[in-house]
């Protein structure tokens, strides 16, 4: 007889947490793998619905941009096409996290609270 498995609300949202590789994407694998013996309950769903959101929003703002610091070339390359080509970038990577955070709204998550409305908690569907 094989085991069923139990996923807790945490762990759904934790897909929106994990910040390392490809462990986020193996772990949906095995669950997709084993579908069909993944149980989850009606409050598990109603918790996710009504905390996705506020999970999404805190990885948004969690992003930040990497210390520049060592990455400046020295004085008699400053003018090289590389360096600054390593400016621009530097320059377009800075952007990101707020270029999400501007996205974030436009994709379906906001910074409402949940329970604010609009977030499906207590959904049944």
């Amino acid at each position: 007889m094989d085991a069923l498995i139990f996923i807790d609300t945490n762990i759904l949202l934790d897909f929106y947490r994990v910040r390392s590789g490809g462990v986020g994407l193996e772990l949906l694998e095995l669950i997709d793998k084993h579908k069909d013996l993944v149980i989850t309950g009606s409050q598990v769903e109603m918790e996710y619905k009504k905390n996705r959101q506020r999970v999404v929003l805190e990885s948004l703002m969690a992003q930040k941009t990497p210390e520049w610091g060592g990455l400046s070339p020295p004085a008699f390359l400053a003018d090289a096409q590389p360096a600054k080509m390593v400016a621009k970038a530097r320059d377009e990577i800075r952007k990101l996290p707020s270029a999400a955070r501007t996205e974030a709204p436009a994709s379906g998550v906001d910074a409402k609270a949940p329970g604010d409305g609009g977030d499906g908690a207590g959904s049944d569907s």
